[in-house]
Order: C-alpha cells, then structure tokens, then sequence
C-alpha cells in the first residue's frame, strides 16, 4: 500500500492504527455487504480501503473481516456496485468533489 493522497505518510499510519483498533470492534460488518452483477472488477474499492479490507479474486471484490464501515468503497465503484444491509444501493454516492480516484493512488 502507499501513503495516502499527497504523501501524507503520517496521516496514512493514523489511518491504519485507528481502523485496526476499530477493526477489533466491527469484526464481521462486512458480512453484511453485497455486491451485484454490475461490478466490472475494477479494483477501485480494494485500492480505497483505508484497512486493506478488500482483495480482489476472480475480478469480484471480498470482505476480509477487519472492515471499519468508512463506506469508501461504496462511495468510489463507478458502477455503484457495492450494498451495505440493502439500503445503499439507491442512495448518492459521496466523497470530497475536489479529490479523484487518480489523487488518491499518487
């Protein structure tokens, strides 16, 4: 993994050291994701997971067990392919307008 938008190595270890504590505490709220036909395996939501939660096989992401419900994945796949409890599909998605997908893999 890499240090996050901007090479804010501090901010990239504060991140992981918070969602490990956090991870302890949801362990197995992933379960509680969905992914639908629509996903194209982009990978997108494996690179945004704050706690390298997501790995990417057979072009279909999986949910490790350390998830911290950021919703980054949800809020980044393209194809608004990721649902958490079956109530996110349909809602808009967010992250900061000025940041692209192509800021945070810098």
């Amino acid at each position: 993994r890499h240090p996050g938008p901007g090479g804010n190595l501090f901010g990239y270890f504060l991140t992981y050291i918070v969602g490990s504590l956090f991870s302890l505490q949801y362990r197995g709220f992933d379960k509680k994701f969905s992914v639908s036909d629509a996903c194209t395996g982009c990978g997108i939501c494996r690179d945004v997971c704050s706690v390298s939660n997501i790995t990417i096989e057979d072009e279909r992401p999986v949910f490790h067990g350390s998830c911290v419900i950021c919703m980054g994945c949800i809020n980044w796949c393209p194809v608004k392919a990721i649902d958490y409890k079956g109530k996110t599909a349909k809602r808009s998605q967010y992250h900061y307008p000025g940041l692209n997908y192509k800021d945070i893999m810098r």
